[in-house]
């Protein structure tokens, strides 16, 4: 079976890429957090059009109209879950 092309971010003026360095995951607890509440967050607060990282990192890509009030709140929300050692870095 043929492998599919590296999808390309479609990082646009105005779009908005909080990213989060959360470390490689060690429990469940961590894969859970980065494998369902992460993406859920950003669904809620987007949805983003772009989701890209593995293993220790992870971006999430917000387009315009809203992109800076989506990115807003997943920040928020992300923070409120977050391990103390993550490291969310705001979009700008």
């Amino acid at each position: 079976m043929p492998s599919s092309p590296t999808p390309r971010s479609p990082r646009k003026a105005g779009s908005r890429s909080p990213w989060c360095t959360n470390g490689d995951p060690d429990s469940d607890e961590d894969l859970r957090l980065i494998g369902e509440a992460l993406p859920a967050r950003a669904e809620r607060a987007g949805p983003p059009v772009y989701r890209q990282g593995g293993g220790d990192f992870i971006t999430y890509v917000f387009a315009q109209p809203a992109a800076a009030a989506a990115a807003a709140a997943f920040e928020a929300e992300v923070r409120a879950i977050a391990p103390p050692w993550w490291r969310i870095v705001p979009s700008l």
